[in-house]
């Protein structure tokens, strides 16, 4: 099975170097990695000449219109057969190949864990119903500290609707078949645009499995979108574009969703819990040892 692992940057080097590293080290499948750089000014450009072959990834760096027009630029990368004249000239030595079956995002303050990709992989092929799938995650400091473990109760869209997208980006997976049917990311939202891009794909009728195991770790280094201000209107700007049925009853909606998250398990986590990333070290990851771990995690007063 194939995977293209896209992943917009702008001046993140040093936590794009650990990204890298994490896609690069996955075993047992066949793996692209199309890296959009937005025109980073911090070394990006000259570190990523020097490491495409070594790591075996695909680079373009040009101005884009933030980082969902990055996500789509990845998307015709990975859908698009090498050498194919229609795309500018400055984007035909893509490795992309009309025959990937699975298409992801990571963003450069992400990380696989190991073995990720092998058990994507399998799980789609004993789940051939499944479009899309996602997993858990885990939320780390910049040191790759443990904050929470983040285990998510079934993709629904009410319970979207009413709130916000809890099942993490970074351990989300989808066949391609989603983005063959035409569904892009919508650039005009900067922050939110994944959540708005979910509910598409639901509504649209493909099917979510749900894979229980972490998949991924963020860093949340305290610059992350989401977390800033801009990312926190442009969550509540969106939140009143729902129908006034989920608008008004989230309360009742986001307690049903913890209920739900809580019988399968999702406040629960056995210890200690040992994980692996990059951090300083690019030639290996670092083994961790958390014998604490909270399955809450605060973001503009949510769970």
């Amino acid at each position: 099975m194939k995977f293209s692992i896209i992943t917009p940057a702008l001046n993140q080097l040093p936590y794009l170097k650990r990204c890298i590293a994490s896609v690069a080290d996955q075993q047992g499948v066949e793996v692209e990695h199309i890296v959009i750089d937005g025109g980073s000014t911090d070394g990006t450009v000259e570190w990523l000449n020097t490491v495409a072959d070594r790591y075996r990834l695909t680079f373009i760096s040009e101005p884009d219109k933030g980082m969902y027009d990055a996500l789509n630029k990845g998307v015709t990368l990975a859908l698009q057969k090498q050498g194919d004249e229609n795309l500018p000239d400055n984007w035909q030595q893509t490795t992309g190949n009309c025959d990937d079956e699975i298409v992801a995002w990571l963003n450069c303050d992400e990380q696989y864990l190991p073995g990720t990709l092998e058990k994507v992989a399998q799980y789609f092929t004993e789940h051939p119903d499944a479009d899309a799938a996602y997993g858990d995650v885990l939320l780390v400091s910049p040191d790759g500290g443990l904050l929470t473990c983040r285990k998510n109760p079934p993709l629904r869209r009410a319970y979207i609707l009413a709130d916000h997208l809890y099942a993490h980006s970074a351990s989300m997976f989808f066949r391609s078949g989603i983005f063959d049917s035409g569904l892009r990311f919508d650039s005009s939202w900067k922050a939110v645009s994944d959540c708005d891009f979910i509910l598409r794909v639901l509504k649209s009728g493909f099917r979510f499995g749900q894979i229980k195991k972490y998949l991924s770790a963020c860093t949340m280094s305290g610059e992350n979108l989401s977390r800033q201000q801009a990312g926190i209107e442009e969550l509540k700007a969106f939140r009143r574009l729902s129908p006034p049925l989920y608008r008004m009853g989230r309360p009742a909606w986001n307690a049903f969703r913890y209920l739900e998250k809580f019988l399968r398990g999702g406040y629960a986590q056995a210890l200690p819990l040992e994980y692996e990333l990059y951090t300083e070290d690019l030639d290996r990851r670092r083994l961790i040892r958390a014998r604490a771990a909270s399955c809450k995690f605060r973001w503009d007063g949510n769970e």
